[in-house]
């Protein structure tokens, strides 16, 4: 089989078929139909990978090899031949836009498995199958061949809450297990109870039998595949530079990277290939140019009295007001920084914001390169019906084409419970808004104010937060008593721009805009209303308060 590899490479040998194939099963959804129909639609969503996407390997004595089989002597041109590679693809689908999809095979490792893993925000790669504490990403791996667990099953990593796995699955037993073989990474296994004896010649003859074409490739399929990989092969075709060496004795020097940047060999100075992901060449916006907020709603005695610009309008003209701003913001963020950070709030206030968004901004919004944050969350289950993200996601996000994995929630449900300190659930949040913006920066953020003058989670009678951009506050206020997640003053402080918007109906929020009258009437520091105290922390920069006119 030597002579065949040499010819073929490991790229067409695995990854144009094998890989292929178990990527598009792992994007099918089986919601909408059989993997069949799914097929062609999920390959011609694929961006053929160039060069810059693709790190390749061959192993030491591989031309050690050829020779002793004779396909070349020691005379004769090295082969060039990849048997590791490791290749980043990414889809024109907006569900998955952005999203790498890292397809790795390679001969001579220290390991025999195949596996899809989902790998949730991590940017590390380790080839060997030895990690320290550090690369033990949240994940999960379906196992579908491994010759250390000898069965199928799906492998759970330990930051997730594996309480609920106590009880059988289907049919299926849950064992913990550290996998790779490292004790700090530790997994549930869940497990078919009895598998099948591995006969895939047997399967396949049965399939004919039975008139099963689903576990063959059609042409139209194979044609596509091909088409995807074609562009790649002819580039390291016609490249004069040699893959990596590697051996068992240095498969860390196949370690790479993601970033925004590209694909690097962590232990290559100068590596050959790096990632030009096609997110990076996308969507490009006009110039910023202004879309004035009409001058009917703005208010100039109100204006003066807080000291910053100020609107009062019916709920829907205040909403159009803050979703013209929010676009202007938007187009000027993505052509300055080529992405735009919003953080919005939970309650009933803004869901008319919402609304006007998806209706009149769905379509020209440059919602591909938009993060989506939250302002504050409550220590309940993502789909709890207090939750700030359900709300979100129902009236909004599901709406839009925002990549999921632009979509920032705060971490409220982890390992140990709802908001256990075991987790620092606030200090994941903090890092993770520090790396994503790369400055803890946040383009723009809307806040609710609450019944009694709270934004955010910020309640009154509370300190004030300065230290970090995350919080955990035990809450005692008029909307309720609770644990909740926040972004701190320190973080509105921060902020491009704010928005304060005080909307609801005269019997519940009049007695809050009186009350921010009076803190400005009398220009006081510590009124106890934490929506006048950001507007003090932010005199010097730009925020906008939009009251719905009920309330004066």
């Amino acid at each position: 089989r030597t002579q065949f590899f040499d010819e073929y490479g490991i790229l067409r040998d695995v990854h144009q078929n094998h890989l292929t194939e178990i990527l598009a099963r792992l994007l099918s959804d089986p919601v909408v139909g059989s993997f069949a129909k799914q097929k062609i639609p999920i390959l011609s969503m694929l961006y053929p990978p160039g060069p810059r996407q693709a790190i390749v390997g061959q192993y030491s004595t591989y031309q050690q090899h050829l020779m002793e089989d004779g396909i070349i002597s020691a005379s004769n041109n090295a082969s060039r031949t990849p048997t590791f590679a490791s290749v980043v693809l990414y889809s024109r689908d907006v569900r998955w836009s952005g999203v790498p999809f890292v397809l790795t095979a390679g001969k001579n490792l220290n390991e025999r498995t195949s596996y899809a893993k989902v790998v949730f925000r991590n940017s590390f790669f380790s080839v060997a199958n030895t990690t320290s504490t550090s690369t033990c990403s949240p994940e999960i791996v379906f196992m579908i061949q491994d010759e250390t667990l000898r069965k199928p099953g799906v492998l759970l990593s330990w930051h997730f809450d594996h309480t609920r796995l106590s009880t059988p699955f289907l049919g299926w037993q849950v064992e913990t297990v550290h996998y790779p073989a490292n004790e700090s990474c530790v997994y549930s296994f869940m497990s078919p109870s009895t598998v099948p004896p591995a006969n895939p010649y047997g399967a396949l003859i049965g399939a004919v039998l039975d008139g099963n074409n689903e576990q063959f490739v059609d042409t139209r399929s194979l044609l596509l595949s091909w088409s995807i990989w074609t562009p790649l092969l002819q580039n390291l075709g016609v490249s004069s530079t040699h893959p990596h060496l590697y051996s068992l004795d240095s498969l860390h020097s196949l370690d790479f990277s993601l970033g925004p940047d590209g694909i690097h060999l962590l232990n290559v100075a100068n590596s050959m290939y790096h990632l030009n992901s096609p997110q990076a060449n996308g969507q490009q916006f006009d110039a910023p140019h202004e879309v004035a907020i009409s001058s009917d709603i703005h208010h100039d005695n109100l204006s003066a009295l807080f000291g910053i610009p100020t609107y009062s309008g019916n709920r829907f003209e205040i909403a159009d007001a803050i979703a013209a701003h929010i676009y202007v913001a938007a187009r000027d963020a993505v052509s300055r920084r080529r992405r735009f950070h919003l953080a919005l709030p939970g309650g009933q206030s803004p869901l008319i914001l919402y609304q006007t968004l998806v209706l009149r901004y769905r379509d020209t919004f440059p919602w591909e390169q938009t993060h989506v944050w939250l302002t504050d969350e409550r220590c309940t289950a993502w789909d709890g019906e207090d939750s700030n993200i359900l709300q979100l996601s129902t009236h909004l996000l599901t709406l839009l084409p925002i990549p999921y994995h632009q979509v920032h929630p705060f971490p409220t449900e982890l390992q140990h419970g709802l908001c256990s300190e075991e987790d620092n659930g606030t200090l994941l949040h903090e890092r993770w808004l520090n790396s994503t913006t790369g400055t803890g920066v946040l383009d723009y953020v809307v806040l609710g104010v609450g019944v009694d003058g709270h934004v955010a989670s910020l309640f009154p009678g509370a300190s004030q937060m300065w230290n970090g951009l995350v919080e955990l506050v035990d809450v005692q206020g008029a909307t309720g008593v609770g644990r909740r997640m926040t972004l701190t003053h320190k973080a509105l402080h921060l902020a491009r721009h704010v928005s304060l918007l005080l909307s609801g109906t005269r019997q519940e929020k009049h007695s809050v805009f009186t009350a921010l009258e009076a803190c400005s009437a009398s220009h006081l520091s510590g009124c106890g209303l934490p929506a006048y105290d950001v507007i003090l922390s932010r005199r010097s920069s730009p925020i906008s308060l939009y009251i719905d006119a009920r309330l004066l």
